[in-house]
């Protein structure tokens, strides 16, 4: 059984991970002799995003060994955005070509991209970045994860960062420890026995076409992708294969008979 950690981000944590994006962004701005106050900066929780979209787009990830990972993705205009205040138009001067200088989209590319680098270094030291095309795990959309997600804005464009939970207490620190009392196992039972966990049963899965869904008819069969024989899968309330059983009747009922323990 995966263990993950409950990690909740209080109000407080956020805005520290928000100002230390704010100042990293602030040393970029001048370095590059942007101004500053033309960027938004906002941090959320991983889990109260509801943007279905943004859950499958295709990240760069960062990672090294010591449990930090973030991962990064940013809108198409954005380095079209950064042009516009490396090189602001003049409008006192017709222009005579609408095809921007190979030099400002050249230059708003390489700060982009030594932006992307300050903030993924600072944070994720000695970093091993995995090329585009990464999706990451579910677990950290999941509630009290303990990741967090930092949205830079410029103009309409964006860039985002997803952080693990390592990377939040790089930020703040793990927080003062506390002693708890370590409880008799009998108080354990009781405080457990009236919880209830919701099981799901995995049976097999089908793939079909859609012409063929659409004249299914009663008395049809779909074949499955298990066989008849094996143990079924049982999952916990996140998906994670628990034991493996055979499925069966008790009682006038549908039953599955443990018979392999993950």
């Amino acid at each position: 059984m995966q263990i993950r950690p409950f990690a909740l981000l209080s109000n407080a944590v956020r805005d520290a991970v928000r100002q230390y994006f704010v100042r990293e962004l602030s040393i970029w701005c001048d370095d590059w002799g942007i101004e500053q106050q033309a960027f938004t900066v906002s941090c959320e929780r991983a889990w109260d995003n509801i943007d279905s979209g943004i859950r499958v787009r295709q990240w760069t990830m960062a990672s090294c060994p010591n449990g930090k990972t973030m991962w990064s993705v940013s809108s198409l205009g954005f380095s079209v955005a950064i042009q516009k205040q490396m090189f602001p138009l003049d409008s006192q001067f017709e222009i005579q070509s609408k095809r921007p200088s190979s030099i400002a989209v050249e230059g708003a590319s390489l700060a982009l991209k030594r932006l992307i680098e300050r903030l993924r270094f600072a944070l994720v030291d000695g970093a091993v970045v995995v090329p585009d095309n990464v999706i990451p795990d579910e677990g950290v959309w999941q509630h009290a994860s303990g990741c967090a997600i930092v949205e830079i804005g410029l103009h309409d464009q964006t860039i985002t960062f997803l952080v693990n939970h390592s990377c939040v207490l790089g930020v703040v620190g793990p927080g003062p420890q506390v002693s708890l009392p370590v409880l008799p196992q009998e108080t354990l039972n009781l405080a457990t026995d009236s919880l209830k966990v919701d099981l799901v049963v995995e049976i097999g899965r089908a793939e079909v076409d859609v012409t063929s869904l659409l004249t299914l008819a009663v008395g049809d069969v779909i074949r499955l992708d298990a066989a008849s024989d094996k143990p079924v899968s049982v999952r916990g309330p996140h998906g994670d294969t628990l034991f493996g059983g055979h499925l069966g009747c008790a009682e006038n009922m549908v039953a599955v008979e443990v018979c392999r323990l993950n």
